[in-house]
């Protein structure tokens, strides 16, 4: 897949959930669940479930396209659910972990420069 499109993607789906976090929640509450500081050890774990997770959403949103009738479509999203879910688990990072470093990797230009150079060197 093209850098770039990844890039693009994750980006966007940083800045909904910056956006939806900023709306939901009160900033005291916000300051409470921020993620501790990100080492580079978390940051390439980061990297690493982001990765698997999009090359997992390619392959089912390519399935997704080939079907038609909304009770395959729905089988097809529970598949890709309860994959997401595996990588979480497998990698030993919450859904609630991942979703909190997006945010503050899409808010801290520095950290998702590095995270776009760990995400490169996992794409190669």
């Amino acid at each position: 897949m093209d850098i770039r499109l990844n890039r693009a993607r994750f980006l966007g789906v940083a800045l909904m959930a910056a956006v939806a976090a900023a709306i939901s929640a009160p900033s005291s509450v916000q300051a409470q669940d921020a993620p501790p500081e990100i080492t580079e050890e978390t940051l390439a774990l980061f990297a690493k479930v982001h990765h698997e997770i999009t090359i997992i959403r390619d392959e089912y949103h390519g399935r997704l396209a080939r079907i038609h009738d909304t009770q395959g479509r729905q089988e097809v999203r529970n598949e890709l659910d309860a994959k997401i879910a595996e990588i979480h688990e497998s990698e030993g990072m919450s859904a609630e972990d991942y979703d909190r470093i997006t945010l503050v990797v899409s808010l801290d230009a520095a950290l998702r420069e590095r995270f776009e150079t760990l995400l490169a060197a996992l794409d190669s």
